[in-house]
């Protein structure tokens, strides 16, 4: 019995040998094509072109810088300090264009306007490479020039449009 068994398990080995090595040599799986509508990425660096300080009470903030080069970054926290929305992404050449055209071009100034005397906490502050170019609050004793009104005004609307990208396993 043995030695049948011992036979049947050297066939079947043979059988294994002789089945691959006839057998054609397999390719390792070839990987998908990455798709061609990806999106750019681009790195924060340089100078920071337009930039965002929204507090609506300490710590509830979100801070939005858009660089030179088009790339964009969103971080902010919620009114107990952790972590809320965040991310970023590039903006297209023409939209990055815009950004740096609309804030080189307005010349910033303010002039002091009567103001009631109500505060609140939350302020917006706009900035341009670390400078401060205008401060948003509840009975602001400064006015921006027309001028620099509009070009704020469309910055803001290119603002409103970026949104961080969906984190996986968000809802």
């Amino acid at each position: 019995m043995k030695l049948v068994t011992v036979s049947t398990f050297t066939a079947l080995s043979l059988f294994a040998l002789i089945a691959a090595a006839d057998a054609p040599a397999r390719k390792p799986p070839v990987p998908p094509p990455a798709p061609t509508n990806a999106p750019a990425t681009c790195k924060p660096a340089g100078d920071i072109s337009f930039e965002i300080d929204h507090t609506i009470a300490k710590p509830q903030t979100s801070t939005l810088k858009i660089y030179a080069n088009g790339a964009w970054t969103l971080t902010s926290t919620d009114k107990n300090g952790a972590a809320g929305p965040s991310g970023g992404a590039c903006l297209d050449s023409k939209t990055s264009a815009q950004v740096n055209d609309l804030v080189k071009s307005a010349p910033w100034t303010t002039t002091s306007v009567i103001h009631c005397m109500a505060r609140t906490a939350e302020s917006t502050v706009y900035l341009s490479n670390g400078k401060a170019l205008f401060t948003e609050m509840t009975c602001n004793g400064q006015k921006l020039d027309d001028k620099s009104a509009k070009a704020l005004e469309d910055l803001k609307a290119i603002a409103a449009k970026l949104q961080p990208a969906p984190q996986p396993g968000a809802p």
